[in-house]
């Protein structure tokens, strides 16, 4: 059918028109400098010295690091009726993290992946996405301080009101005394350059002309919210 309908070249054309963001590329995730991968690489070797098996992972010539930035909510969620807190609202810190400990393998899922990683404690500005981590001109690894060892997660929540985010729950349940939780160094959404959450789209097409949902209005797509937790918890 796609040879004699014009849904497939409106899909391209749509596409090669599309923004790198719109495409997929995450801004809040870069490349490293080299100075950032070797500090990074030598707290996650103290720490696996000090804690084997953790991280479970060959950490010679380790390729894939990631810096990843995480947005911590720094008003309550219920002071908006959407949940989620404003760009101006958070303070961002940076992480570097080893390739991914664990990723779900569901297509129809949350797309959870684990890290373990680092802060950095030092970071004066994200580093860009073309970034050389073996580029000669990057300062020292003994400039660039990094945190202990922590565990980042990253996944796509279900948007408010239907659950509360991962670390308001932990929170609570802090206040109320609950023992043996993870620690929450950072929690809150992913925000994208226009300064609005990355999200979900395709929950807003349900009740378009064309979309088959309408004719099952008891069957709704849940819309997601994209976002990051850091546990001082490993292990």
């Amino acid at each position: 059918k796609w040879r004699k309908n014009h849904y497939l070249s409106d899909f391209f054309w749509r596409f090669s028109r599309a923004s790198p963001e719109q495409r997929g590329l995450d801004p809040t995730v870069s490349t490293p400098t080299r100075a950032e991968t070797e500090a990074a690489l030598e707290a996650f070797r103290l720490f696996q010295e000090n804690n084997p098996p953790f991280p479970p992972t060959n950490l010679d010539g380790t390729p894939g690091m990631l810096k990843v930035s995480v947005a911590q909510d720094v008003q309550s969620t219920a002071s908006t009726h959407t949940g989620e807190a404003s760009k101006q609202s958070q303070k961002v810190h940076y992480f570097i993290a080893l390739k991914p400990h664990f990723q779900s393998g569901s297509l129809t899922g949350r797309a959870t992946q684990g890290y373990f990683a680092v802060e950095v404690l030092n970071n004066t500005a994200p580093s860009s996405h073309a970034g050389n981590p073996s580029d000669g001109t990057s300062p020292s690894s003994d400039m660039v301080k990094v945190g202990n060892v922590c565990y980042l997660k990253d996944t796509w929540r279900i948007a408010p009101p239907r659950v509360e985010k991962e670390g308001d729950v932990y929170a609570k349940l802090k206040d109320a005394g609950v023992e043996h939780i993870p620690e929450v160094l950072y929690a809150g959404d992913v925000y994208g350059s226009d300064a609005k959450p990355q999200r979900t789209f395709t929950a807003d097409a349900e009740t378009r002309p064309w979309s088959i949902g309408r004719e099952n209005p008891k069957r709704r797509i849940t819309p997601h919210i994209h976002y990051r937790l850091v546990l001082a918890t490993v292990g």
